[in-house]
C-alpha cells in the first residue's frame, strides 16, 4: 500500500535575481516523496524547463 497525499503549491516568490523561486507548498509531510510537476512554467524568453519533474524526499521538518 501506498500512503499518497495530494499538496499543493499555497505561494511562489521569485528571487530578485530571477533565477529561482522559491515555492511553499502544503501539507507537507515527513518522510514522503515530494513530486514537484511544473509542465508548462517558461523563461521570460519563452524557452520550456529542461527538467519539468523534481522529485525532494522530506526527511525531517525543522521547528520554526
Amino acid at each position: 500500500m501506498v500512503d499518497q497525499v495530494d499538496a499543493n503549491v499555497t505561494s511562489a516568490r521569485v528571487a530578485p535575481d530571477g533565477l529561482s523561486v522559491e515555492l511553499t507548498v502544503s501539507p507537507l509531510t515527513q518522510g514522503h516523496v515530494h513530486h514537484l510537476q511544473s509542465a508548462g512554467v517558461k523563461s521570460k524568453s519563452g524557452q520550456p524547463l529542461w527538467h519539468p519533474d523534481a522529485y525532494y524526499t522530506l526527511n525531517e521538518i525543522p521547528n520554526p
